[in-house]
């Protein structure tokens, strides 16, 4: 049985080399994505800020269960608890930037003292952002490579607090005209009054290879660091019905392309409600091409004491035929997205007791949304609770979470 720490090479000190993936693809999506791979995605040719502290457990939040405890052998060559005691699932959280550069990060003794923190409060995973209006603002192939140093400089100094980094290409699909802040201008193409948005990414090969370029321009700077370990491809793709074929082609595509470019692990991240799994047809992505990644992440915003699906098709059904589905491939499922809004911070705290009770037992990993340390008005900004002496954070942090199944990797 092969724990989540195996998995991603834990701990650094053994120095061991990392595996090769590339030929853990299933013969349908190889085949799919060397057919996309021809049809033309190019090659890589083409401040300061507050430090807070974590604190006790407040009286009002449960505290560790006496569930069965995942300790591996490298865990305890380094002598060292398990992240979430008794949980099957490793927590971390979506580190956001105020303006998608990451530049409130740069102070390096306000970096470490942050990265401790998040630490020593039982984190091991943080998601960082790439922004394509951010890379590439003004024309293609002109990259403004601030946003990757200062994404860099946080990678390198997490490997010194033993927490992991997934790199996340963030986009916002089916989002009208010029407001998609995630899209720059220059690569915006549509008929007038269509969905526009990242949907372009689907619909046309040129803006693919386009936005592909810009990835692989990001990862080659990138890939060398230790603790980048995943490298998530497209953010919650959705669209129209008859948009499916597009995506389908679109998914296949951009996984083969990082697999070319990449050492990390590939991820994506889909939008519970459209995914491999989704209970609605018209919403569902060719579940054949979920081979074609390591990490296959969910964003879950269900309420974690109903069964009841919500307007949008979305299940906890849906997730847990997810975690079947890559379990069954030897892969991992991660939450790539939940939370709650913190403006009332005891409801906070029951949502993240009962959505990691709900989810860890078939989760690898989850990550909540979301951690700004430079916006603390944001009301889903977990931030903004950890210094007022309440409870969300050590609720979502240690969690009395039920006994976990055994792990299937």
């Amino acid at each position: 049985m092969q724990g989540l720490r195996s998995y991603f090479c834990r701990p650094r000190l053994l120095n061991l080399k990392q595996r090769w993936w590339g030929l853990r693809f299933g013969l349908v999506a190889s085949l799919t994505g060397l057919l996309l791979w021809t049809a033309g995605i190019p090659g890589v040719g083409d401040g300061g800020f507050q430090v807070l502290h974590a604190t006790a457990a407040p009286p009002n939040c449960t505290t560790p269960g006496s569930c069965e405890a995942l300790i591996d052998a490298q865990a305890q060559q380094r002598a060292q608890a398990p992240s979430m005691l008794g949980c099957r699932a490793e927590v971390g959280v979506n580190l956001l930037s105020n303006d998608n550069t990451y530049g409130e990060y740069q102070n390096p003794s306000a970096l470490d003292d942050l990265l401790a923190s998040l630490s020593s409060a039982g984190l091991k995973w943080i998601s960082v952002r790439v922004i394509w209006s951010v890379v590439e603002p003004d024309a293609m192939g002109q990259y403004d490579d601030i946003i990757t140093r200062n994404i860099g400089r946080i990678i390198d100094r997490a490997s010194s607090h033993d927490i992991d980094v997934m790199l996340d290409f963030h986009t916002l699909f089916g989002v009208a005209g010029h407001q998609n802040w995630t899209y720059p201008q220059w690569a915006y193409a549509g008929p007038a009054g269509d969905q526009k948005g990242s949907i372009q990414i689907a619909r046309d090969p040129r803006t693919r290879r386009a936005f592909a370029s810009m990835q692989a321009h990001v990862v080659e700077q990138l890939k060398g660091w230790p603790a980048l370990k995943v490298i998530s491809v497209v953010n919650e793709p959705w669209g129209r019905p008859d948009d499916i074929p597009d995506l389908n082609a679109m998914i296949g595509d951009l996984a083969a392309h990082t697999r070319l470019i990449a050492r990390q692990k590939v991820a994506i991240r889909l939008a519970a409600g459209w995914s491999f799994t989704s209970r609605r047809a018209d919403q569902r992505f060719d579940p054949s091409l979920a081979t074609a990644f390591d990490v296959i992440g969910m964003n879950v915003y269900l309420d974690p004491n109903s069964e009841t699906q919500d307007s949008g098709g979305a299940s906890w059904t849906e997730v847990d035929n997810a975690a079947a589905l890559v379990h069954g491939q030897q892969h991992l499922l991660w939450i790539t997205e939940f939370g709650d809004d913190t403006s009332n911070d005891d409801q906070q705290a029951a949502y993240f007791t009962a959505a990691v009770k709900r989810m860890s037992p078939t989760a690898d990993v989850m990550l909540g949304w979301m951690w700004q340390s430079s916006k603390t008005e944001d009301t889903f900004n977990i931030a903004a609770s950890w210094d007022r002496g309440r409870p969300s954070f050590h609720c979502l942090t240690h969690p009395d979470c039920l006994r976990a199944r055994p792990r299937q990797l």
